[in-house]
């Protein structure tokens, strides 16, 4: 005769206000560390730091920041949007669709 496998035992939740921060400790006056050389790299870019805080369960500093459009590089995931590349995506688009 097979015994059954012993049953799992589930991890139990943990209870409310014992992880992470609270709101009053995510508020980050004046960034530090790492945080506080990235805001300077803002700066010297032309941009500005809008906001910051801690994220809330880890901790780790969080800057929401603007940057000169002329001062980022596009991504290799933004599509090509040369207008010729562009009027071929809409033709292709508009085989793909389906008119409702």
């Amino acid at each position: 005769m097979v015994k059954p496998a012993p049953a799992r035992r589930r991890p139990r939740k943990a209870k409310p206000g014992t992880k992470g921060l609270g709101p009053a400790e995510c508020r980050l006056e004046q960034p530090t560390g790492a945080a506080a050389e990235a805001a300077k790299a803002i700066e010297e870019a032309g941009g500005c730091v809008v906001g910051s805080y801690k994220e809330t369960l880890a901790g780790h500093p969080v800057l929401l920041s603007v940057l000169p459009i002329d001062a980022v590089e596009p991504t290799p995931f933004q599509p090509n949007t040369r207008p010729e590349v562009a009027g071929s995506r809409r033709q292709q688009f508009s085989l793909t669709s389906i008119n409702c």
